[in-house]
C-alpha cells in the first residue's frame, strides 16, 4: 500500500512540474513575440531610419568648430605641433 501512495505522490509532482514548465514557457514565448513586435514600431528601428538631407555643409562646419572650440580633444594637447 505504501509503494502505491508513494507513486501517485511523485505522479501528481510529476504532472505539476510539468504543467507548470508549459505555462511558464508559453508565457515566456508569447511575451518575446510581443517585444519583437513593439521594438519593429519603435523609431530607432534601422528599417524605419530616415536621416535628413544636407543641404549646406557649411552650417555642419560651423557647428563642428563650435563644438571644438567648447570642448578640449586632448587634455595635454600641443598645438604648435
Amino acid at each position: 500500500m505504501r509503494k502505491t501512495k508513494s507513486r501517485r505522490v511523485i505522479f501528481i509532482i510529476v504532472i505539476f512540474i510539468l504543467i507548470l514548465s508549459y505555462v511558464v514557457f508559453s508565457l515566456y514565448t508569447k511575451n518575446k513575440s510581443k517585444k519583437l513586435e513593439i521594438e519593429k514600431d519603435l523609431p530607432y528601428n534601422f528599417e524605419n531610419l530616415s536621416l535628413p538631407e544636407v543641404r549646406d555643409f557649411s552650417d555642419i562646419l560651423t557647428n563642428y568648430a563650435k563644438t571644438l572650440e567648447k570642448t578640449l580633444i586632448y587634455e595635454n594637447s600641443n598645438l604648435s605641433i
